[in-house]
């Protein structure tokens, strides 16, 4: 190994980050056994039944999904999606997304009853999986219309996930009794399995022998069962060991890069959303305080700086309601005249 490899800490990054999808997913046997009940029928090119993954953040729900993606996508002949709902909160949005990414010509009309219709004749009685990330962050009653059209497509199957069952139950009787998921719960890991993550991650990227055992330990012991945080902390450390010129990764590097769970998941929230979410968030952040007015302003400032098509106001007032949703902004009625809100960072 040449002295310029030695030094490198991090020599494959794809274990570390967040959509890396495991041969083998740690302490999820139960979940997995489950969810492959439930998409077995697909095999035989018959529906599958709908599945809805819940837990909180960092649980491995998605991961547990996307490993039996890729499994079935080499194993059968059957269409699948994946939809991050993040990014596209309405039955519009999710429509025209399946239909590009599966390369459907000719349905360009807005109308979504013209898009089921070119969807349906396209399937021809195919199966089709739809994996709905993050549905929670649609709102209740675009919710019930997502899951109601996409249900009616026929030979489909629905895999949601989500933070709580609560983003099932407060959907209208009439939509849960149609969908009628089969609910897995995803509960925090344990220390012993998130050490069991991190010492098989960093296995595959690291050098060996840059990163001790008694770092993997701390990061297990602190992180409260969310493998998102405990790899992102883990990643920070390293990413610092190599800009420090370190040849193997230090407590110093984890203290000055862990910052707190909350800034963590934070990032890890913003980087699930689109561009203008995140310029939007750092308008606030930038202003610390700002009235919703002024964020638009400077929203469109900033789009004309960098060249960049604005979206339009009624998306504005849409994605500003989202980063509140998720709790990444705070917004309260301004002391001025008239309907002006005033946004602040959440703590």
């Amino acid at each position: 190994m040449t002295l310029e490899n030695r030094q490198r800490i991090i020599i494959d990054d794809a274990p570390l980050r967040e959509d890396y999808v495991p041969p083998d997913l740690t302490g999820r046997e139960r979940q997995s056994r489950l969810l492959g009940a439930c998409l077995e029928p697909i095999r035989s090119g018959r529906r599958p039944a709908h599945a809805w993954l819940h837990g909180s953040p960092g649980t491995g729900k998605t991961a547990a999904a996307m490993s039996f993606l890729a499994r079935f996508q080499k194993e059968t002949t059957a269409l699948f999606v994946v939809v991050n709902c993040y990014e596209r909160d309405t039955l519009y949005e999710v429509l025209d997304y399946i239909i590009t990414e599966l390369k459907i010509f000719r349905a360009e009309e807005h109308r979504t009853s013209v898009k089921m219709e070119r969807l349906q004749h396209y399937l021809g009685g195919r199966c089709l999986l739809i994996l709905l990330d993050e549905i929670d962050k649609v709102t209740p009653c675009e919710r019930a219309r997502v899951l109601y059209t996409l249900d009616a497509l026929g030979n489909t199957g629905l895999v949601c996930i989500s933070a709580s069952l609560g983003a099932l139950f407060e959907m209208e009787e009439r939509t849960r009794s149609r969908i009628n998921p089969r609910t897995i719960s995803f509960e925090p890991y344990g220390a012993e399995e998130i050490l069991q993550i991190l010492t098989r991650r960093a296995g595959q990227a690291f050098a060996s022998g840059v990163c001790p055992a008694f770092l993997l330990r701390r990061i297990a012991a602190v992180c409260n069962g969310d493998a998102r945080i405990a790899l992102q902390a883990l990643r920070n450390a390293a990413e610092s060991a190599e800009r420090s010129g370190h040849t193997s990764i230090t407590a110093a590097d984890l203290s000055g890069s862990w910052n707190n769970n909350g800034n963590v998941k934070k990032e890890q929230t913003l980087a699930g959303l689109t561009e203008d979410h995140r310029m939007l968030y750092q308008g606030v952040r930038d202003a610390r305080e700002t009235l919703c007015t002024a964020l638009w302003e400077t929203y469109l400032q900033r789009c004309s700086q960098a060249n960049r098509n604005p979206i339009a106001g009624r998306t504005f007032s849409a994605y500003v309601n989202q980063l509140v949703r998720l709790g990444l902004l705070t917004c309260e009625r301004a002391r001025v005249k008239g309907n002006v809100r005033l946004l602040r960072l959440s703590e």
